[in-house]
């Protein structure tokens, strides 16, 4: 198996295709239970192995159950990028369906070990499982760093919780932690950015006024708010379309963050949703008409029929133009900054819509006999030519954005949220590592979620590299509050001084709402309290 290959395993992994198979994978002949249960690790028959596997066949009934905890430990915790557990139901050779977990440790490291509690509300489910009553095995997965290789996994102390545990409140391990977070020092230059939404200050529309003021007390740079998705958009947009009846009713929302922004001296990034359309059945029905919308693999499993997906296909130059408008848009408002997000496709091998074929075709000069199976297994003959024409496909409309934006707007820099794998792939097709060595961006904010600050340092000195050779700023993101992690103070005070350390000159949080308000109280009493 080549790198392309190891990687693309390694992604339908992370989109939670329980069966791939590409590492280690045991079977365990004991019931996942209080005991010690110590499992080594043989990677020998796979050279390029991405993950290590364990399975515990045993019954069990979380009806009526808060959720569950156990402990992990293992002799390199550094090793690993991320954990997955999966509840499956039905039998072994034929699953009805598995609820997936991403684990999140109230203690980092207890004499080695990591104590994991999980919530019985799955963060997502695939295919159809028969209900928490019907559970038939309890699967982790721990996936690995690239090259990396581990020698044991070590488990112990499984035990159904009726009731939440002691701990399990952020807020009361906020407050318990809050002299340690105090003792952390602030940080001169340090650009502290966050990304925030509309809906999530406890109305239908913020207090821009109070929820600006707040972010400069809590010693925030720079807000980056949600304000346009295609069809959505929360002002009066010529592009997009917008929310016409929140819009009448609580005014423009985007014209009014940014004048409390101004107020307060915090910087504005508007943050635009690429391809997707929300909101909007209409601007929907059309796009599915004139066939703008991606053709994808459905749950991106290559044995699964192709279905059509609410996103706008990249190859498609009408699309490319609707995103560049809708971008240079943003930048006439006034504002200090765009930012992309989502600016990737919707799978790791689609889009296989007509348009794509016909224009691969054309791209590479002769016919494509086997479409589009000669592209999107991980061995297909062309997969390095489709590769490559996704990812042309954006950087064509990142360029432009950058060129357009530059010589009307100068001053407005230009950022996106990107993905936390290694910058020397392409996961879904985004390169931006040449977007900051062609500095098409101003500086990129990785979605490096997690709740183990040794994780983050894996993801993040992968990414360093590409900001020290281009000179373009890599702010990592920090998941206060997002769906792989959720933070106390003192838990995102150890991964700020983990980023400090590292050479890193800011980081930008995923995200500031009225749920994270106590931690970042909390957080300007010590890390990002002013000098």
């Amino acid at each position: 198996m080549d790198m392309r290959s190891a990687l693309r395993a390694g992604l339908f992994a992370a989109a939670f295709l329980p069966l791939a198979a590409s590492g280690v994978h045991i079977t365990s002949k004991e019931a996942f239970g209080e005991g010690e249960a110590v499992f080594a690790l043989d990677f020998s028959a796979d050279k390029v192995a991405d993950r290590a596997t364990v399975d515990f066949g045993q019954t069990l009934d979380l009806r009526k159950a808060w959720g569950f905890t156990f402990e992990i430990g293992t002799d390199d915790i550094s090793a690993f990028r991320s954990f997955v557990v999966l509840l499956r139901t039905g039998g072994r050779s034929k699953p009805t369906g598995w609820y997936v977990y991403r684990p999140q440790p109230l203690d980092e490291d207890v004499d080695g070990w990591m104590r994991m509690t999980l919530h019985r509300k799955p963060t997502s489910i695939l295919d159809s499982p028969e209900g928490f009553d019907r559970i038939t095995c309890i699967r982790f997965t721990g996936y690995l760093q690239k090259g990396r290789r581990p020698k044991e996994l070590r488990f112990r102390g499984f035990k159904v919780l009726r009731d939440a545990p002691k701990g399990a409140d952020v807020h009361e391990r906020t407050a318990a932690a809050l002299n340690r977070v105090r003792a952390m020092p602030p940080k001169a230059g340090e650009r502290r950015l966050a990304w925030t939404h509309v809906e999530t200050h406890g109305a239908a529309t913020p207090d821009w006024e109070a929820v600006a003021a707040h972010a400069k007390r809590d010693g925030i740079t720079d807000l980056i708010p949600l304000m346009s998705w295609n069809g959505s958009a929360y002002f009066p947009s010529a592009v997009t379309g917008y929310r016409k009846e929140l819009v009448a009713k609580h005014g423009d929302q985007l014209e009014k963050c940014l004048a409390a922004c101004r107020r307060h001296g915090l910087k504005c990034h508007v943050w635009k949703v690429n391809w997707q359309v929300r909101g909007s059945d209409e601007m929907l029905a059309k796009m599915r008409a004139e066939k703008r919308l991606q053709l994808v693999r459905q749950d991106g499993n290559a044995s699964r029929p192709l279905v059509e997906s609410v996103w706008l296909c990249p190859g498609d130059e009408r699309n490319r133009k609707l995103e560049s408008d809708a971008m240079f848009e943003l930048a006439g408002k006034g504002v200090d900054g765009i930012h992309f997000d989502y600016i990737r496709y919707n799978g790791y091998t689609g889009c296989f819509c007509d348009g794509c074929r016909e224009r691969f075709e054309r791209r590479i000069g002769r016919k494509v006999d086997n479409w589009p199976t000669d592209v999107e297994l991980k061995d297909a003959p062309l997969s390095a030519e489709w590769d490559a024409y996704r990812r042309s496909n954006l950087n064509a409309l990142v360029e432009d954005v950058a060129k357009r934006v530059r010589t009307a707007y100068p001053k407005v820099e230009i950022s996106a949220a990107v993905q936390s794998y290694d910058p020397g792939n392409t996961p879904n097709a985004q390169d931006w590592p040449r977007w900051c060595r062609e500095r098409w961006v101003d500086f990129v904010c990785p979605m490096d979620y997690t709740n183990i600050s040794v994780f983050l340092g894996n993801m993040a000195r992968l990414q360093k590299p590409v900001m020290d050779a281009t000179g373009v700023p890599v702010y990592p993101g920090i998941g206060i509050y997002s769906g792989r992690s959720r933070l106390d103070a003192a838990s995102a005070a150890r991964q700020i001084a983990l980023l400090r350390e590292m050479g890193f000159t800011g980081y930008t949080f995923f995200s500031f709402r009225a749920d994270t308000y106590p931690e970042f109280d909390a957080l300007a009493q010590g890390p990002m309290r002013s000098r």
